[in-house]
This record gives C-alpha cells, structure tokens and sequence, in this order.
C-alpha cells in the first residue's frame, strides 16, 4: 500500500517523539512534583487537588464532544474550524462562569451553612483561610484559554502533526515546572502549585496555547463563517462522547472529591500524592498512547485486520511497559517514598499499594477508549464507565468513612478491575485479539519477579536505604525481563524490527 507509506511513517516517527518528548517533560515534572512535595503541606496539596477536581467536574458538563466530533469530520476539519472555534470557546465561558460561581459561593456561604472548603491544621505553610475557592476561579479562568485551543490542537492531530503537540507539550511542562520550583524557593507556598502543578495550571495552559496557536492561529476574525448546520453535526455526534466523559471524570474525579470532602484537605494530601506516584511512568505512556493510537485508529476503522493489527500492537507494547513499572513502585513504595519525599510521608505506601490494580488497568482502558472512541461508539465507552461511576458513586464514601483513605483507594481499583473485563469484551466487535496469547505473558512474567524479589528481601534488607532499593529493583526488573524473554520468545525481536523497518521505510504495521 504505497500511498499509506508517508502517513504510517510519520504515525510511527510522531509516536516515538511523542514518547521521547513526552518522558523528557514527565522526568522534569517529576523533579518539580517531588520539590514541591517536599517544601509544601499535606494541606496545601490537598487543597489543590479538591480545586482541580471540582473544575474537572465542570468542564465534563459543559464537554460536549466536540473535539471528537470535529476529528471525525476528517476532510472537513478546516471549514468547520470556526463553528468550532467559537462553540468550543462559548461553551468554555458557560464553564468558567459556573465554576468562579461556585467558588464565590462557597467563599462567602450564608451563614448556617457549612463551608465545605474549611482547611484542616498539619505542618508548616498552613494558610489560615481556604484557598481551594482562589485555586478554583484561577483554574476555571485559565480553562476557557484551553478550551479555546482545542481546534488548534484538533487540526494538528489530523495532520498528523504529532511532532509538533509532543513538543508543545513537553516545552509547557518544562517552563510550568521551572516557574514552580523557583515560586516555592521564593515564598510563594501554595500559589507556586497553582501556577505550575498540572496541566491545567496557569504556565501550562499559556505556553501551550501559544505553541499551538502559533502553528494555527485561533480564527478569531471569522465569527462570520459560523454554520448553524455544522453546529447541530457537531453536537449531535458529539453528545454520547460527552455523557460518556461526565462517566469518565466521575470515574477519575469522584473520589478525591470525597476524600477532600469528607476525610479532609490534609488527608487528600497523602491520596493526591500516591495517585500521582501510583500514575508517575505509565502516565507518560498513556498520554503517548492516546494522543497517536486514536489517528491510527481512526484511519484504519474500515479495515478490521489493520485495526486489529495495530490495536494489538499497542496493547502488546501498553502490557510489556506498564506491568513491570507498576510493580516497581508498588513493591519498593516505602525505600521510594523516604528517599524521594521524606519519613512524614510514608503514609502514602499503603494507600499507593492499593491502587494497584488502578495503576494496571487505567493505560489498557486507556486505549480502549481510543479505539472505541475513534470507531464512533461512544456508547460502549459509557456502558463500562458508566459500570465503573456507579460502584464509585456507591462503594467510595462507604469504604472511605469505614476503612478511611485505603477504602477510598480500594474502591478506585475495584472498579477498574471490573470496568477493564467489560472494555476488553467490547473490543471484540471491532479487532481480532489472541487475549491468552497478549495478556498472560507479561502478567506471568510480573508474577515471577515478584516472587524474585521476595525471595531476596532477607539478603537486600542488609544493604543501605539506597542500596537496598537499587538491588530490590535490578532484581525485580530483570527477573520480568528474563521471563518475558523465554515465554515471547521471537516475538518481541520480530516487533522490535518491524518498527525499525517502519521508521526508516515507513513501512506496514500487519503482523
């Protein structure tokens, strides 16, 4: 297939910038994450976190699809731009004007009513007032630029210009973590988190829009092009994306809102920390994944050995990297948690073992919902999601008020567990898949480093801190690498060559 050879090529090519560019920014960002930790309060992050996932809710209510929608109007992208532009950005205003709401509301709530934002007391830095009301509006301001840079960022995608969003992306965390590691040398305290924590933090969302928009500027002078018809397209194929992203940010969100809610900000401190530690290098993975694999798809949903062929590859490659790293993280939690953050940390290992299961599951569904997503069938995306936000909806408060923060935990991977067995059985309608075949060696393989690394916890206990944990993990590492190896046998070789003949050819992805 001659005329496939230019796009596959650069797919392949933009995936692997993606993945370099994307770990770049992570390590950076992991560098500012494990400062700030160290610098800030239990509460101060916690805090944040309630402020981020509160928005997280509003802007999945006024998400109507639209990005989806429009990535799918593949030929017509440019034309619909403006409509999209402008409905996009309408629709980020309602949000950001609902969410500063909120937080006035909250602020300066009537008396007798109590302020569900009120901040506990714990270590230094304590800020005697909320501030979750200030990161709110902040946040919620800055979310409507983002909004507004999602045509952009729609348009690059069809292009295939996935060289150009890895670099907008890594160049945005690297400034936002430079701005925050020099805030919080400087005083600043919790405001050096909200101008540089995440990706909807105040640097971030600037330097990537303007990274975007120079590439595709905003058609702001074009307000005249706005079709009512393309408007009504968009948001009627839009509409099931939407339901199934409020299932989704429920499924994500839900329960740091109850932990901040009801067990606290300092107590959401500790749950904030083990997510992020829980998600820290598959993260990157996932975010590679996802922003290349929904293309890939999408190109090939007509032809089901092609999409067959290319979701197992993915799969395949999601399987083999996350399962050691998570294990990694979940058995030399406490060595990682002393060296990185500190002693008065530690109560964040046992809640970090409990999302394992979570930080297993979350890169496969991850990918599901690319391909399900880029097939147009949102509906079965919100049949699993929707599984998952019920038992969430349900299970989260009960454990957590029963169990405190590990119950909160335990719910998130239970309900991953069971909303990843319902998107694996979706997948069937669309590819062929050898489930036995993809999923058994490397669970297997983790299985037996496990067991590796147990064996020789007597022998590495007498090392170091740093020793300990450097051997700890060498074992654990290469014992799945050794067991993998032996059960793929030719097949990973035969991967490895065939993206290689990719890159240089632009060569076919069939197996």
């Amino acid at each position: 297939m001659p005329e496939e050879r230019s796009p596959l090529q650069r797919i392949v090519k933009g995936t692997l910038h993606t993945l370099g560019s994307t770990y770049l920014g992570r390590i950076i960002n992991w560098v500012a994450i494990i400062i700030l930790t160290r610098h800030l309060s239990y509460t101060d992050i916690g805090q944040v976190s309630l402020a981020l996932h509160l928005l997280a809710i509003i802007v999945a209510l006024r998400n109507l699809g639209l990005h989806f929608a429009l990535i799918h109007q593949h030929d017509r992208v440019d034309q619909i731009a403006p409509t999209h532009f402008f409905l996009s950005t309408g629709l980020g205003a309602l949000g950001t004007l609902a969410a500063v709401g909120l937080a006035l509301f909250a602020q300066h709530s009537p008396t007798g009513i109590p302020n569900p934002f009120e901040v506990d007391s714990d270590g230094p830095s304590i800020n005697a007032n909320s501030m979750v009301p200030t990161a709110l509006i902040v946040f919620a301001i800055f979310d409507l630029f983002r909004a507004a840079s999602f045509t952009a960022e729609t348009q690059l995608r069809r292009d295939l210009e996935f060289i150009r969003l890895a670099a907008s992306h890594a160049m945005a965390t690297i400034v936002a973590a430079a701005i925050g590691i020099s805030a919080v040398y400087l005083g600043a305290g919790i405001w050096s988190l909200i101008l540089s924590h995440t990706v909807a933090s105040v640097v971030y969302v600037t330097v990537y829009c303007i990274m975007l928009w120079t590439r595709r500027p905003p058609p702001l002078t074009r307000f005249s092009e706005f079709n009512r018809g393309d408007a009504h397209t968009l948001l009627k194929y839009g509409r099931w994306f939407w339901v199934g992203w409020i299932f989704e940010t429920l499924v994500l969100s839900y329960d740091k809102i109850v932990v901040g809610l009801v067990l606290k900000t300092n107590t959401l401190g500790f749950y904030d920390r083990a997510h992020i530690f829980a998600q820290m290098p598959t993260g990157a993975i996932t975010h590679t994944i996802a922003s290349v694999t929904g293309t890939v798809y999408a190109r090939y949903q007509h032809s089901r050995e092609q999409l067959s062929s290319a979701f197992r590859r993915a799969l395949r490659f999601i399987l083999r990297s996350t399962v050691p790293i998570s294990l990694l993280l979940a058995v030399e939690a406490p060595t990682l948690v002393v060296l990185l953050l500190g002693n008065h940390w530690l109560p964040l290992v046992p809640i970090l073992r409990c999302l394992l299961l979570y930080s297993l599951c979350r890169p496969v569904q991850d990918d599901i919902n690319a391909l399900l997503r880029s097939v147009g069938d949102p509906k079965r995306i919100i049949r699993y999601y929707g599984t998952q936000a019920g038992i969430l909806l349900m299970a989260t408060p009960i454990l957590a008020l029963r169990f405190g923060v590990e119950g909160a935990a335990i719910s998130m991977s239970t309900a991953a567990l069971i909303g990843i067995v319902i998107a694996l059985r979706s997948c069937v309608h669309y590819v062929d898949v050898p489930w036995t075949k993809t999923l058994a060696p490397p669970l297997l393989a983790g299985g037996a480093a496990i067991g590796a690394r147990m064996l020789t916890y007597k022998i590495t206990d007498s090392f170091s801190l740093l020793a300990g944990g450097l051997a700890g993990g060498t074992i654990l590492l290469m014992s799945y690498g050794i067991v993998l190896l032996a059960l793929e046998r030719g097949q990973l070789l035969n991967e490895l060559k065939t993206l290689y003949i990719a890159v240089r050819t632009g060569g076919d992805f069939g197996d």
